[in-house]
């Protein structure tokens, strides 16, 4: 018999900056389209910080993926996170070299539904560029939360990202 899960997704509410960037319900999880192609939201780290609310919900429809987080060695991440589900979650991001403990990535916390917290911590000043992958990691609601839809992409930037032909590079999705 198959299971309907329901369908999650993260929403990128705010990001600071000079007077923040508010995404409208149309916006939601998306950024304009460029040269036809649509995709998540972008959110970039600014002065060394990225800051943002993210919120982690039911919302009807397509599945839909959680932003598109950047950011570069050496930056401060501070995502308050509420959760607007009916149970508990988290947010865990595979792969970066920062702390499995406190508010950083720590598995072990469980944010009921209802409630937020704040994680903080710092990109190290010697992590390798690439690309990594966030989403909850509450024992008991991984699978159905993962496969429900939230989630979404970090970039670290680096090195890299500065060669002539990487800069001219322009991402493509497959028709």
């Amino acid at each position: 018999m198959a299971r309907n899960f329901p369908r999650h997704s993260f929403l990128a509410l705010a990001a600071a900056g000079a007077g923040g960037l508010v995404l409208g319900r149309g916006a939601l999880g998306r950024a304009q389209p460029s040269a036809g192609v649509a995709g998540p939201a972008v959110i970039r780290s600014s002065g060394g910080l990225l800051d943002l609310d993210l919120v982690a919900g039911a919302t009807p429809g397509s599945l839909s993926p959680g932003p598109r987080l950047e950011v570069r060695p050496g930056d401060a991440v501070r995502l308050r996170f509420r959760n607007t589900l009916e149970e508990p979650s988290t947010i865990h991001y595979h792969g970066l070299h920062v702390s499995p403990g406190g508010s950083a990535d720590n598995v072990f916390l469980s944010i009921p539904g209802g409630e937020s917290f704040a994680y903080a911590f710092e990109i190290p000043a010697d992590h390798p560029a690439g690309l990594f992958y966030y989403h909850p990691h509450r024992h008991g609601t991984v699978s159905d939360q993962g496969f429900g839809g939230l989630g979404g992409m970090l970039v670290v930037r680096g090195e890299l990202d500065e060669l002539l032909e990487v800069r001219a590079a322009r991402g493509r999705s497959s028709r």
